[in-house]
């Protein structure tokens, strides 16, 4: 009995087992709770998942906001327009016609003097030294006489220059008196009225030409006639009269070399030759925020600004006005840009000092070359005398 006991017992178990416990109990109790149990807390991980999604996509949404808003304020920072960037390119505006138009004037002041030294048809020296002065003379006579000079005491009748200037009191022309011989009038602002590109004969035109003509070449030298420069003249050798016009024309390389820096100034304080309205209202209005009258800005300026009225005004100028150094307090883009700014225009005068400079080479080399050929003459006079002794 105790065998048959134990396998009933047992069998009893396994079929409460599989039977009550897992086919009631567990599949209809505990099965269906834990599936809900399940369901609700997928359904609350979604949930919450949705929500830190939600978030994320909201940071991610106001990070990019910002970037955006940072990005809008520093362009509108960044790229704000400055007065002080207009004041620099308005002015450099037109400055590299006036610098063409300075070579032009110098080129042509350049080729003038040569035709006049050189005799060339048409040109005031054609007809030699004797004519030129006549003709200097009378200018001088008709624009540039002042009857005070040459000790004229208290404006006497016939005394000073007045038997050669007339009775005209400081001269015949105010403006122009001695001014053929006075640099500091004709240059005494950075624009002076002499233009040579058209055929108007401009206000400084005549004075420049006369003090050109008395400051360089103030004695041409008479031309050698052709009848001597060609051919066995009455079986003579002309080769002594062929040097002769090549010393002549050596003589006036010379002084070209030392008129050159004259020419370039008188150019880079020229006319321009294009209309300068674009420019030269706002050029004077910046000088009136100086305390300079209209008058007196526009005489610096003119309607025409030259190269060095240009640069003057963009290299110093341009310094002397109080509200340059309060619009410094800008946005640092700006501050940069007016450095690069100034130091463009640095370059430009550097530029410009270092042309000088080379002109200043140029002549201390013609000098140099005259003191060379001084000895050079003694010491050829010297071989000479030494095989003539022989």
């Amino acid at each position: 009995m105790h065998e048959a006991t134990r396998l009933a017992i047992e069998l009893m178990i396994d079929t409460h087992k599989s039977v009550f416990m897992i086919g009631v109990v567990f599949e209809k109790w505990i099965l269906e709770g834990m599936q809900g149990i399940s369901n609700q807390l997928t359904s609350s991980a979604m949930g919450q998942v949705f929500m830190i999604g939600a978030f994320l996509d909201a940071q991610e949404q106001l990070e990019r906001q910002l970037l955006l808003q940072q990005m809008t304020a520093r362009a509108h920072k960044d790229y704000h327009p400055s007065m002080q960037m207009c004041t620099f390119g308005t002015a450099a505006r037109g400055l590299a016609s006036s610098a063409a138009n300075a070579e032009l004037v110098a080129f042509t002041l350049s080729q003038r003097s040569q035709d006049r030294q050189m005799h060339n048809t048409n040109s005031v020296g054609a007809a030699g030294d004797f004519v030129d002065k006549k003709n200097r003379v009378n200018l001088f006579i008709a624009r540039y006489c002042d009857s005070y000079d040459n000790n004229n005491e208290d404006g006497q009748a016939n005394d000073g220059l007045e038997p050669l200037c007339g009775a005209a009191k400081p001269g015949n022309d105010k403006w122009a008196t001695n001014k053929d011989v006075e640099a500091g009038r004709l240059f005494h602002t950075p624009t002076h009225k002499a233009r040579y590109d058209d055929s108007t004969k401009h206000r400084d035109d005549p004075d420049l030409f006369a003090l050109q003509n008395n400051l360089y070449a103030s004695n041409i030298m008479t031309p050698v006639p052709e009848i001597l420069l060609g051919g066995d003249i009455y079986n003579n050798d002309v080769t002594s009269n062929q040097e002769i016009l090549l010393d002549i024309r050596a003589i006036i390389a010379k002084r070209s070399v030392a008129e050159d820096s004259f020419n370039h100034i008188a150019g880079m304080r020229s006319l321009d030759t294009d209309d300068g309205s674009a420019t030269s209202p706002y050029m004077s209005a910046l000088l009136r925020t100086m305390g300079y009258t209209d008058d007196v800005a526009i005489t610096i300026i003119d309607d025409y600004p030259s190269y060095n009225a240009r640069m003057e005004l963009l290299t110093k100028k341009i310094y002397m006005e109080p509200e340059f150094y309060t619009n410094l307090y800008d946005k640092p883009v700006n501050t940069a840009r007016t450095g690069a700014a100034m130091r463009a225009i640095g370059l430009m005068q550097n530029m410009d000092m270092f042309k000088s400079k080379l002109r200043n080479e140029m002549a201390l080399s013609v000098l140099l070359e005259l003191e060379i050929e001084e000895e050079q003459e003694n010491i050829d006079n010297r071989l000479k005398g030494l095989r003539a002794a022989e």
